[in-house]
């Protein structure tokens, strides 16, 4: 829908300008996706792992910012 009508994104964009994802590990494609094109405008997306997901950089907390 996004690519479709780029003035709906746009309309999400400028109410959302602040993106927060926990639990990032579990996202999928279309979730990543959808918080890709709605935090893009402003790259205001966060997304956070805590120290019990091992598997990222060796159980650190990670932040990745789009």
């Amino acid at each position: 829908m996004f690519r479709r009508k780029p003035e709906i994104l746009q309309r999400y964009q400028e109410r959302y300008l602040h993106l927060m994802v926990d639990e990032f590990q579990d996202t999928n494609l279309v979730q990543y996706e959808l918080v890709k094109q709605i935090g893009g405008k402003y790259r205001n997306s966060v997304s956070w792992a805590t120290p019990t997901n091992r598997f990222i950089r060796g159980g650190q907390p990670t932040s990745v910012i789009f």
